[in-house]
């Protein structure tokens, strides 16, 4: 039960990132780096505001097809065609950038964010990332990329949540999930169709 109202809490909370997005000056992204320059500000000010559990969806149709025939029909598409493993090989290079350049604090001593990445079901395009902050652990990230509402992912939610993000009596360190597989309280089946 635990799960599933984390789960229901990163589905308000990128609703609210959403909004909060909306609600202020925004500038339409023109490439994948302004897309993870934009989501990077967002994240950072939503965690200083206590967010520490957020969930981000980064388009990818821009950098797959950019400066190609297919990018017209791509943009337009509805949802993305490809299979797990290939949404992972554009996703990954985005997330690890978007890692990067999440503002933790200034205190970087000069030196940089150092991002690693471990598989998790490779027939599922999944893996865990994690940015070590030269501040100190407290300042580090982790973001799942490509979780899906299989019982492992759920099982691995919780685990990251308690070991690494909310860990009782620890500083509250950022977790995301990066384009999970569902949309909404629907995807889940058990929630109804509303």
């Amino acid at each position: 039960m635990k799960t599933l109202l984390l789960i229901h809490l990163f589905v308000s909370i990128h609703a609210q990132i959403q909004a909060a997005a909306f609600s202020s000056e925004l500038i339409l992204p023109r490439n994948s780096e302004d897309i993870v320059r934009q989501a990077a500000k967002y994240i950072s000010t939503a965690y200083q505001n206590g967010q520490n559990l957020q969930s981000i969806r980064l388009p990818l149709s821009e950098s797959m097809y950019s400066d190609t025939e297919e990018g017209f029909v791509a943009d337009r598409a509805i949802g993305w065609q490809g299979g797990p493993q290939e949404t992972l090989r554009y996703l990954s290079p985005m997330a690890s950038s978007l890692l990067k350049q999440i503002k933790m604090t200034d205190n970087t001593g000069g030196l940089a964010v150092k991002v690693s990445e471990q598989s998790l079901l490779d027939f599922d395009g999944s893996t865990l990332q994690t940015s070590e902050h030269p501040a100190g652990a407290v300042y580090d990230i982790q973001a799942l990329l490509q979780p899906n509402t299989d019982g492992y992912y759920l099982k691995t939610i919780e685990s990251i949540e308690e070991q690494f993000s909310n860990t009782e009596g620890k500083a509250k360190r950022l977790f995301l999930l990066v384009n999970p597989a569902w949309r909404d309280k629907s995807s889940w089946g058990f929630f109804g169709s509303k």
